[in-house]
């Protein structure tokens, strides 16, 4: 999956993002855009779009200029939209302190009209023309929002600073700027609560994501004394942690691997006992492992 690229002096990241939470829209504004939605998204108005299972249709990211190397690469979509109905997105927020080790994803599975009315949505914010970018400078530091969209064969990416900053009536953009804003707002909405925005063309229950593979950033554990809540769990894999995977570089000392197959098997187990604070021991040396679950369609540490 291809989620950032070069965009003038800023680097974006292929891997997102922070996820804080959004405001929710109010019901008026969600209503008004599904159904704008859903009128456009019958007939000649259909937009062509992938279909596969791990084909990426729609996907919405956060980041910040400052972000690390590490949190891009462990950072998850807002929402993704997949050919076969899934959406995935972040799961209900974990009630135990501290939270687990794997970040849940939930999947809520879309009828062919559900993903024809997002992009519907999403062309009428003017999301599937060229690729562009709605700077805001004013805002220290602002929130990024990406939007990646492949439909008509062609990968469409809308970058946007301080949308959720911005409000309605801003006097610094003009009506037509400010209306688009909140129309991309109700596709950011559709998209990160499918289950009650799109509830109509939902084909199933709701269920858990399980990843078939997992990114993980390994990097030497902190001199400091460890919080009462961590404990430590000796490494499962063979090979061990001091020269898995790949060198972040620069001024990271992190590594950033790959885990699949039969060594996530064997994994699994522990990281689902874990949680956030919990270090690792591999050949003496003690670690802190972190860990971001690979979306349909993703692989490796770009």
């Amino acid at each position: 999956m291809t989620t950032g690229r070069r965009i003038g002096k800023q680097q974006l990241p292929r891997a997102s993002y922070r996820l804080p939470a959004m405001p929710r829209r109010s019901a008026a504004v969600v209503i008004a855009v599904f159904a704008l939605a859903a009128a456009c998204s019958s007939g000649p108005n259909v937009v062509p779009r992938p279909t596969g299972s791990t084909e990426l249709v729609m996907a919405a990211f956060l980041a910040h200029s400052s972000d690390t190397a590490e949190e891009r690469l462990l950072g998850l979509p807002v929402a993704a939209v997949f050919g076969d109905g899934r959406v995935i997105h972040p799961g209900p927020p974990s009630t135990n302190t501290p939270a687990p080790a794997l970040p849940a994803l939930t999947v809520t599975p879309l009828d062919v009209a559900g993903v024809e009315a997002l992009l519907a949505a999403a062309k009428e914010a003017g999301l599937l023309g060229a690729d562009q970018e709605m700077r805001f400078p004013v805002e220290r530091d602002p929130a990024i929002t990406v939007f990646v969209i492949v439909a008509a064969g062609t990968r469409h990416q809308t970058v946007i600073e301080a949308l959720q900053e911005i409000k309605a009536g801003d006097p610094r953009l003009t009506p037509d700027n400010l209306n688009q804003r909140e129309l991309i707002k109700g596709v950011l909405t559709l998209m990160q609560d499918p289950r009650q925005a799109l509830a109509a063309h939902a084909t199933d229950a709701d269920s858990a994501y399980e990843p078939t593979a997992l990114r993980i950033i390994v990097a030497p554990a902190s001199g400091g004394s460890s919080p009462a809540t961590s404990e430590t769990r000796e490494w499962p894999l063979a090979g061990g942690l001091a020269t898995l995977g790949e060198a972040l570089g620069g001024k990271s000392t992190s590594r950033c691997a790959t885990v699949e197959g039969a060594d996530l098997t064997t994994l699994d187990p522990l990281l689902r006992q874990s949680n956030e604070l919990t270090l690792w021991s591999s050949g003496g040396v003690t670690y802190a492992v972190r860990f971001r679950p690979l979306l349909p369609g993703e692989s490796g540490c770009s």
